[in-house]
C-alpha cells in the first residue's frame, strides 16, 4: 500500500508543481488581485479581465461616469484625448481585446446593475465586433466571470490549461530564467512595448511611435500595408435577432441614464464598407446623428500613415476624429 501510494505521488507530483507554479507565478494576473496590472510588458493578458478589474479598483475613487466601450480598435479614441469634449465627464477606457457585441453589452448592463452612471458613452463598433454574440472560449478573450455570470471555475481552468502547456510553458520558464524569448515561442510573447494609463485604462502603442519618429517604423512594415482591394468593396450583412436583442439593451440602457452617447464605425485600413443595411439599423436604433460611419474608403483608411497596422488606428488621428465627432458638443 505504501508503495502504491509513493507511485501515485511521483506521478502527480509534475500536475502539483505546474499548478503550484501557476498559483504562486500567476503569470496571466487572474489568481489574485493586483495593485496594478500588466506587471511583465512582455505577457499577453486577457484584456476584459484587467479591464473590469481596474475599473473595480479605481471607481470607488474617480466615480467615473463616461465610457468607451469596444475593441482594440477602440485605443485610438484614448480618454486622454476625449475629456476635453466631455468635460467635466470623467471617463474610462472599458474596452477588451477582440471586443463583441456581446460583450459590450454585458459591460453596459454591468454599469447599469452597479448604479454607476453613464453620463457620456463612447461606442466603437466594426463588422469583426458584431459577430460574436456568445461568450468566448479562448483564454485570452473570455469575459470576466463578473460580466458574463459564468464559472468562475471554468474561467480559471481556461487559463490554467493555456499556462500547462508545452509550448507556453516551455517559453515561459526559458523567459523567467533568461528575460529572453526565444524564437520558437516568441507567438506567446509581445513583440511591441505599450504604455499601459492606470487610472484612464487607456494603452498607448509607445514603441510604434517611437520608430514612426525614427522613421524606421514604415520601411519594416510596409508589406502589411500592400495588397488591398480596390474600388467600393461591402461587407456582408451581419446583424440579426440577437445583435438587435443587445443593440437594443445598450439603447435602452442609454436613455434611462440619459446618456450623451455616440456610435463610431471604426476607419480600417481594408477600406471595406459596413454593410448599408446594418449601417441603417444602427442609426434606426440609436439616432442617424449619433452613428459616425468612418468604414470604407475615405481620406483616413487612404493613407497608411494613419495606421500601425491594418487593424490599429493611431492615436493622433483619433484625437482629430473626436474633434469632428464632438465639432457640435455632446
Amino acid at each position: 500500500m505504501a508503495r502504491l501510494t509513493l507511485k501515485i505521488i511521483v506521478i502527480l507530483l509534475p500536475l502539483f508543481a505546474v499548478v503550484a507554479g501557476y498559483v504562486w507565478l500567476d503569470p496571466f494576473e487572474v489568481v489574485r488581485r493586483h495593485d496594478r496590472y500588466y506587471g511583465d510588458p512582455r505577457l499577453m493578458y486577457n484584456r476584459d479581465h484587467h479591464s473590469l478589474e481596474i475599473f473595480s479598483k479605481n471607481h470607488p475613487e474617480q466615480k467615473y461616469d463616461s465610457f468607451v466601450f469596444g475593441s482594440s480598435r477602440s485605443l485610438a479614441l484614448a480618454c486622454g484625448d476625449w475629456r476635453q469634449h466631455i468635460a467635466p465627464g470623467r471617463p474610462f477606457h472599458f474596452d477588451a481585446s477582440a471586443e463583441s457585441i456581446y460583450g459590450i453589452s454585458r459591460k453596459v448592463r454591468f454599469l447599469d446593475r452597479q448604479g454607476v452612471t453613464i453620463a457620456n458613452a463612447l461606442v466603437v463598433l466594426d463588422r469583426d465586433s458584431l459577430i460574436a454574440t456568445a461568450n468566448y472560449d479562448a483564454h485570452l478573450y473570455i469575459k470576466h466571470p463578473g460580466l458574463s455570470g459564468e464559472s468562475p471555475w471554468t474561467f480559471q481552468k481556461l487559463f490554467f490549461q493555456a499556462f500547462a502547456s508545452p509550448e507556453f510553458l516551455a517559453g515561459y520558464a526559458y523567459y523567467r530564467f533568461t528575460n529572453k524569448v526565444p524564437q520558437p515561442f516568441k507567438d506567446y510573447f509581445l513583440d511591441r512595448e505599450f504604455v499601459y494609463e492606470p487610472v484612464t485604462n487607456d494603452i498607448y502603442f509607445a514603441s510604434d511611435e517611437r520608430q514612426i519618429a525614427e522613421g524606421t517604423f514604415y520601411a519594416k512594415n510596409i508589406s502589411a500595408f500592400l495588397g488591398r482591394k480596390r474600388g467600393r468593396n461591402y461587407a456582408a450583412p451581419i446583424i440579426s435577432a440577437r445583435q438587435l436583442e443587445q443593440l437594443a439593451e445598450i439603447r435602452d440602457i442609454f436613455r434611462r441614464h440619459n446618456t450623451r452617447y455616440r456610435i463610431v464605425v471604426s476607419p480600417i485600413y481594408n477600406q471595406i464598407f459596413m454593410n448599408e443595411r446594418d449601417l441603417e439599423i444602427l442609426r434606426e436604433l440609436f439616432g442617424a446623428d449619433r452613428v459616425h460611419d468612418y468604414s470604407g474608403v475615405n481620406p483616413v483608411t487612404a493613407d497608411y500613415r494613419n495606421f500601425y497596422d491594418v487593424d490599429h488606428l493611431r492615436r493622433h488621428v483619433g484625437a482629430a476624429l473626436l474633434a469632428e465627432i464632438y465639432r457640435n458638443g455632446p
